[in-house]
């Protein structure tokens, strides 16, 4: 996990808000879409996944589990104009599992369902109150984050429907969806995981 490429990225990317935030206070928050763009959003979601273990093109071990989960947003980037924007977003489920084809015993611990990579959104309106659209693509993850053991990863895909209701604020319906995988000597893991969420979001620009 602490060597994974997910996690260097997101760490990269928590690194450059700090040095443009202070770097260039100008630049950002000025009430204007265009420009530098931070955001975050949580709320509830709901997560369903397919896991499932393989040797020798032989499935071992698979379960199908559908669980209420706690969804998380955050995009950083660049606004061209006032209606279009372009950034590096993640997106993530997160939800308790007592089992998995890897470990049988596991117990109540957290699972980490998440896509991360290039998004754009338009705004149909170059200021608020707007509907919008956006759409990501970039890897798919699949862990347990707090248990040390690397994720699974994969193609990912994401889209939402929001309205930004006053400046800076937005409600966002999301989905997200990935087939992550992994492979050892002696088996291959992967899980399709599908997830949707409602969050309430800041944005700042």
């Amino acid at each position: 996990m602490r060597n994974s490429v997910y996690h260097k990225l997101v760490l990269a990317a928590l690194i450059g808000v700090f040095i443009i935030c202070f770097a260039a206070p100008g630049f950002a928050f000025d009430k204007q879409r265009k420009g530098f763009i931070l955001g975050f959003g949580l709320g509830p979601g709901y997560a369903s996944y397919t896991e499932t273990k393989d040797s020798s093109g032989t499935e071992v071990r698979s379960f199908d589990e559908s669980k209420i989960s706690f969804f998380s947003d955050f995009k950083i980037g660049y606004a061209p104009n006032n209606q279009w924007m372009v950034y590096w977003m993640s997106k993530g489920a997160w939800f308790g599992v007592d089992s998995s084809v890897v470990d049988e015993e596991v117990e109540d611990v957290m699972a980490l369902g998440g896509v991360g990579g290039i998004g754009v959104t338009y705004f149909f309106r170059p200021e608020a109150k707007s509907l919008y659209v956006s759409a990501g693509v970039g890897f798919s993850s699949w862990s347990l984050p707090f248990e040390g053991n690397d994720p699974w990863t994969g193609i990912g895909f994401t889209g939402a429907l929001g309205y930004e209701f006053s400046p800076n604020w937005t409600v966002e319906a999301s989905f997200l969806m990935g087939k992550p995988s992994d492979e050892t000597d002696e088996y291959k893991y992967d899980v399709d995981n599908m997830a949707f969420g409602l969050t309430i979001n800041v944005l700042g620009y």
